[in-house]
């Protein structure tokens, strides 16, 4: 409510998206795969499966945010991802609610075979994200590379105009 409250404050009309919404802005190409139009949480128990889903399309790279989707959502998104991705591997994937046992789904991990896994969790968080079942999960995945915010810090990844993958941060890689 803040930030809407914010937004209206400085005079900003927001813009709205919901499944199936495709978009350019910032040099890339944007598919919205969640919400689908008109369905908003109810309770606070459903917020998660309402979160906005977006595949960004960046100088040839393909980037997964998932927001806190559980899986029978993950499914739908697996299936509805699947043209879009045409047999390739998603680039960098935003694990689904900081790594939880019930975030994302072995359907959606499958597809996406992800290179590089980013799990945003605080370190020591009372949910002990992320979770060891999830992590194996994404593990099994050849060639995944997990980055976790909770043992590397802050983790950021750069795309060059020639589609060349970075992550320009001090240090080396802690596995979660």
């Amino acid at each position: 409510r803040a930030v809407m409250e914010a937004i209206k404050d400085e005079g900003i009309k927001p813009t709205y998206v919901s499944r199936s919404d495709k978009f350019s802005w910032g040099g890339g190409q944007w598919t919205i795969l969640n919400p689908p139009q008109g369905l908003f949480g109810e309770s606070k128990s459903q917020a998660g499966n309402v979160s906005i889903v977006y595949l960004l399309e960046l100088n040839g790279k393909k980037l997964l945010f998932t927001g806190d989707i559980e899986p029978n959502v993950a499914d739908r998104i697996a299936d509805e991802l699947k043209p879009h991705l045409d047999g390739k591997r998603v680039n960098v994937f935003l694990m689904t609610h900081h790594g939880a046992n019930s975030s994302s789904s072995k359907k959606l991990d499958q597809l996406i075979r992800p290179w590089w896994v980013v799990i945003s969790a605080g370190k020591d968080n009372d949910y002990h994200h992320p979770q060891k079942k999830a992590v194996n999960r994404l593990k099994a995945i050849d060639g995944a590379t997990i980055w976790c915010t909770a043992t590397n810090g802050s983790v950021t990844v750069k795309i060059n105009a020639g589609g060349e993958i970075s992550r320009p941060a001090p240090g080396t890689r802690k596995p979660p």
